[in-house]
């Protein structure tokens, strides 16, 4: 606790704005117990946090995604020495893993790439990354960004709208779906095949594009309701009986505008000036503006108010004992609503934060008449992320009690700020963002404003804390021709906001950037605004308080990957004291002796798709043994909290991008070189050998998806192979098995069963099969996905994948003493290419590139000096240079400079 006002109860004896506090010696246990529960929080799970700087805004394919990761731990932000991994997913539309990668983390840094190889759908992504200590505080916290993938030249390219109608008095959605060839023509008389999968359930519509190349399909109230499960499939027929698919997530979880009112603290007294937050959204999930009245029950108007930036905004009103409110409210789109107001309390207390400009914070406790009379205590706590800042037990003396809270032991970003009654139970919250101008001072110097193209650019960097002291930080440095790569710095992430904002709350947050790049001297209120509307949520205090031990579930992982299991008998009995080895063709035998539990271990750094033989026996060489690794998790993908940063129409965001790669295509002659293919399937009849084998037979219109592989693909494992290709499919721990796959079902993982040429197969062996014993992608010719039809899954008694192999395979026999395993290894990491023009090259080979340099390894200096060069591109322009980072101390920076190019 600090030094001030530990042990000491504050007594209000004055109601003057610069409240008299009296300090008096008693026992303030429950004060104790909040503090000491907060700090064993802190000390069992210290909070991680992770920020992606990635190279540029969006993509097309064929490109190369670049990033750095920051791994901070702490409310200090310092970079985190807990996790020696981190996960970073690309998810597509259906809420799949499309690509995921594992990265070393060294002193809380890591970078990595992703490439976005031929044959990814174009669409809207998320790019999430987390490490495995993380999935502790949940998925919300997870880094998760979205970001458009594009091609360049779409033979179909797609975007959806909505359009809102009345039909007898009752809200309709549509969804609008547009389709036109490459050079932006509408595709009309083709015929649609729409599925709408919402979950579990699947609505299929049959339509025609009209002469506007569009669809309208009505989508039902549980289809709008549940907009983050729910995505629309089309397929479309085109010429050589292809047929190409697109998928469009839904954005809209309204059928019309809203709005909520949030009571500032969470509850309004009667009697008490209250300040309530308000928040407008429209049907798309973005804040709208909105101006309304506030009505008692006697519909006389008590005061107005108006939006102030992206829906949000604050009003004051003084509630009264038996009366009810209403807002009248009328939205930019036109429509209006009339919504109730929280209902007021006539005993309790109200909290209020006025974050001055100063050195301090001004809370006020607001006390009923009933609770004076008890002269009952309260305490007051205020932390970010765990480190307390404040600390009190305070008795209200007064209907009024004043407290200045200094800033100086919080640090920069959330401050949590929380009253509790005598018995240590929470009555008020409010959260507000303190900036106290202490972060770095990150400045870009090239050596002039105006460059040629090709010219060497020199570029030099300082770093220093407000105080002018040199920061030694690791940094990361993007360049883009921003003529091709136009982004609104406001919609843009960065480091300041993710691991000063976002990371710490739950729910979507509309153009965090703004509230750090903004000039406008109104972003600090608008800031707050957006405080009283927004939930911290990295605990519940009543299940902190509740005493239970506060155990993390998920372990932290080390640099090295942990191979670890269990010596049985066949009976299921440990073996202690037998004899384990780990080979790999890749690496040098090793070897452990099992505990008395049957337990070994096994610490190895590995690079991907290493594949390893572990072998058991008894300490008197019996192999009458069998092998049980332990299970490995990944988390599932989750809900998008980001939902209403879906593009309707990537095209339409990244049409600059896209037009000026097609004119240089078209300048350089490069048009023939390559030309991306949408996702397809080809329509032909297989010759079904399953039936002649005499096992299940599925017909393919009954399967949910014919998948045939990519007979190029390598895979350390089965299932690695298949993660992001089975559609609705994930792979997760199932008891002892891991990497099982799971049906999604609604909110729900069904596991599945795995039939192989007509056979099921027991669990054990298909366990063994899917993690790289016996079976690789290339022995199979189609895996038919049975996750929907009812009649299929009655005849095999489960959702099922099956699996139908080529010609001439063999499935290897079971050995339970051996068990095949690729563990999740580290990724190679492909490093970015900048050409030099200061030696000799072939000036007829054009450079089109976008970024134009990308270095993650940037580190500055015991002077806070760091340097930069590289070589413009062939593209004239405006070039945005964004450096990005932190320094030793967890101070952040970011600056952005902009230079020309002719």
């Amino acid at each position: 606790m600090p030094k001030l006002l530990s042990r000491f109860i504050v007594v209000a004896v004055c109601l003057s704005v610069a409240t008299l506090m009296a300090f008096v010696k008693i026992d303030d246990a429950p004060l104790d117990k909040i503090t000491s529960a907060l700090a064993e929080w802190k000390a069992n799970i210290p909070q991680e946090k992770i920020y992606l700087h990635t190279d540029k805004p969006y993509y097309a394919i064929g490109d190369t995604l670049y990033f750095k990761a920051y791994i901070t731990a702490g409310a200090k932000h310092m970079l985190s020495a807990v996790s020696g991994a981190v996960y970073v997913d690309l998810i597509n539309e259906r809420n799949q893993v499309e690509k995921s990668v594992k990265l070393p983390v060294i002193n809380g840094l890591s970078s990595g790439t992703i490439a976005l190889e031929d044959g990814l759908a174009d669409g809207n992504y998320r790019l999430r990354a987390y490490t495995e200590w993380m999935r502790n505080a949940g998925d919300d916290f997870f880094f998760d960004h979205t970001l458009a993938v594009v091609k360049v030249h779409p033979e179909v390219a797609a975007n959806i709208r909505y359009q809102y109608e009345q039909h007898d008095g009752k809200p309709v959605v549509y969804a609008l779906l547009t389709y036109t060839n490459e050079g932006g023509q509408p595709i009309a008389g083709k015929d649609v095949k729409c599925d709408i999968k919402n979950g579990s359930k699947i609505a299929v519509k049959r339509l025609e594009t009209d002469a506007n190349g569009q669809v309208k399909i009505q989508l039902s109230p549980e289809q709008v309701a549940n907009y983050k499960q729910t995505y629309i499939q089309t397929t479309m027929e085109m010429p050589a009986k292809r047929e190409v698919l697109k998928v469009f997530a839904l954005k809209p979880g309204l059928v019309q505008s809203d709005m909520q009112f949030f009571p500032e603290g969470g509850v309004m007294v009667n009697g008490f000036v209250a300040r309530v937050a308000f928040k407008a959204v429209s049907p798309d999930g973005k804040g709208t503006d909105v101006k309304g009245v506030v009505l008692d029950d006697i519909n006389q108007e008590v005061v107005a108010f108006e939006s102030s930036h992206l829906g949000m905004g604050t009003f004051n009103f003084m509630p009264q004992t038996g009366k009810k409110y209403t807002a009248k409210v009328n939205y930019t789109d036109g429509s209006a609503a009339t919504i109730p107001l929280p209902a007021a309390v006539d005993n309790g207390y109200a909290l209020a934060i006025h974050n001055l400009p100063g050195d301090s914070v001004l809370v006020r406790i607001y006390t009923s008449a009933a609770q004076l009379q008890q002269g009952a205590t309260v305490s007051l706590v205020a932390h970010n992320g765990g480190d307390i800042g404040f600390a009190a037990t305070i008795k209200p003396t007064k209907p009024m009690t004043s407290v200045w809270v200094e800033k100086k032991p919080l640090v920069t970003g959330i401050a949590h700020f929380s009253l509790f009654d005598q018995n240590s139970e929470p009555l008020n919250e409010r959260i507000c963002f303190i900036n106290k101008n202490d972060q770095m001072v990150l400045e870009i110097r090239p050596e002039k404003s105006v460059y040629q193209t090709r010219e060497k650019v020199n570029i030099n960097i300082d770093a220093l804390q407000t105080d002018g002291k040199p920061v030694i930080g690791s940094f990361s440095i993007t360049t883009v021709n921003e003529s091709m790569l136009p982004e609104q710095e406001d919609n843009e992430n960065s480091i300041q906001s993710q691991l000063l904002l976002t990371a710490d709350l739950k729910g979507y947050v509309e153009k965090p950037g703004y509230y750090f790049n903004s000039k406008n001297a109104e972003a600090a209120r608008h800031l707050d605004n957006l405080m009283m509307t927004q939930g911290y949520r990295r605990f519940v205090w009543k299940e902190l308080l509740s005493g239970k031990p506060v155990t993390p579930q998920f372990k932290a992982e080390k640099l090295a990957t942990v191979i670890s299991g269990k010596l049985l008998t066949l009976g299921g009995k440990p073996v202690a004291g037998g004899n384990v080895l780990l080979f790999s063709p890749a690496m040098p035998l090793t070897d452990t002796t099992t505990d008395a539990d049957g337990r070994f271990t096994f610490n190895v750094v590995i690079p991907e798709s290493i594949k390893f033989n572990v072998q058991g026996k008894t300490a008197k060489g019996s192999t009458n043994v069998q092998i049980v690794l332990d299970k490995t998790t990944t988390p599932g993908t989750g809900l998008n909290k980001n939902q209403p940063d879906l593009f309707t129409n990537v095209y339409k965001n990244a049409e600059t991008f896209v037009n000026k790669r097609k004119a240089e295509d078209q300048k350089y002659g490069t048009l023939t070189q390559g030309r991306e293919l949408d996702e397809v399937k080809i329509k032909a009849k297989q010759i079904n050998r399953v039936g002649a084998l005499g096992g299940y037979s599925i017909p393919e219109a009954a399967a949910d998806q014919v998948f045939i592989p990519d007979s190029t693909k390598v895979c350390g494992a089965l299932w690695i192979c298949l993660m992001g290709e089975l559609r609705g499919v994930t792979f997760s721990q199932n008891g002892t098995l891991p990497n099982w796959p799971h049906s999604r079902m609604a909110d729900k993982l069904a596991p599945m069963i795995v039939v192989v040429d007509g056979s099921r197969i027991d669990s054990l062996e298909a366990s063994d099969l899917l993690n790289g014993n016996g079976m690789a992608i290339t022995d199979i010719q189609k895996i038919q996905v049975v996750r929907t039809s009812m009649a299929q899954i009655s005849m095999l008694g489960a959702p099922a994948i099956v699996i139908q192999t080529k010609r001439g395979f063999t499935r290897k026999s079971y050995t339970p003493s051996q068990v095949l395993t690729t563990p999740r290894g580290y990724a190679r990491v492909k490093e970015f290419y900048s050409p030099r023009y200061d030696v000799k090259n072939d000036p007829n080979v054009p450079d089109l590139r976008s970024t134009i340099y990308w270095n993650p390894d940037i580190r500055t200096n015991k002077l806070g000096k760091a340097t930069a060069s590289y070589f413009n591109a062939d593209g004239s322009g405006r070039y945005k240079v964004t450096v990005e980072g932190i320094g030793a101390s967890g101070v952040l920076g970011r600056s952005v400079f902009y230079y020309n190019v002719e």
